[in-house]
């Protein structure tokens, strides 16, 4: 599952490559089973949930529940691959957060899985602080 993880220090990575996540979901071997790739790109926006404004964030990440949540979207129906991508640490307003990719066999599956998987990713496996 590590190898579908990819985690970095927000100070020694500014820039997350969404073509890096896609060509090793391209290099699958399962790849023919699939139709489509789904891909996530999180940003830092200047406004909490709230609507409060912000200047920065600081993330962390819970790397063990990260991997059961890859662990148990790859168990989804017709998913081919899932990889994440995070920055962890002081962020600013713009830069990347975080790429999450999904593959898979039909449309249907590949949002239900990214859209479950995002959402838990955030919920349990990422907490920040907003300043």
């Amino acid at each position: 599952m590590e190898d579908k993880i990819t985690i970095y220090n927000a100070s020694e990575c500014t820039f997350l490559d969404p073509s890096s996540i896609l060509d090793e979901i391209r290099n699958n071997p399962n790849i023919k089973k699939a139709g489509m790739i789904l891909l996530h790109n999180g940003i830092v926006r200047a406004f909490a949930r709230n609507g409060l404004p912000i200047t920065k964030i600081k993330t962390y990440v819970d790397r063990e529940k990260l991997k059961q949540i890859l662990k148990e979207a790859l168990d989804m129906k017709g998913i081919v691959d899932v990889r994440v991508v995070i920055r962890e640490g002081d962020l600013k307003i713009g830069e990347d957060m975080m790429l999450l990719a999904v593959c898979g066999d039909i449309r249907e599956n590949v949002i239900k899985c990214l859209s479950k998987t995002l959402d838990r990713i955030k919920k349990e496996a990422i907490s920040k602080v907003e300043h």
